[in-house]
């Protein structure tokens, strides 16, 4: 059974990566953080921010935590595996 904890945690991370997705696309910051709220029911602009820019936000931190592991993560497996699926692989005959 999820606790509640684990759902805002798991909530606020996914949040983060919209936002981030957004962001690193080249999107404006509070462009990113308004298409979020839009894009998810119940969500405002003002909890994207305190997700995003206040640590102390409730489950803000351990969403962070979760985004930074999956982006180490994909940093090992880039280095690891240089011809991962981001990498363009040319077959020889």
């Amino acid at each position: 059974m999820q606790t509640v904890a684990d759902f805002y945690t798991k909530r606020n991370a996914e949040l983060l990566r919209q936002w981030l997705k957004l962001t690193r696309g080249g999107m404006n910051i509070r462009e990113a953080a308004k298409t979020v709220a839009e894009n998810n029911e119940g969500i405002t602009e003002g909890l994207i921010n305190g997700i995003v820019y206040n640590k102390k936000y409730p489950y803000a931190a351990e969403a962070w935590a979760i985004i930074h592991k999956e982006e180490e993560a994909a940093e090992k497996l880039k280095k690891e595996k240089p011809g991962t699926a981001t990498t363009p692989v040319v077959a020889k005959a």
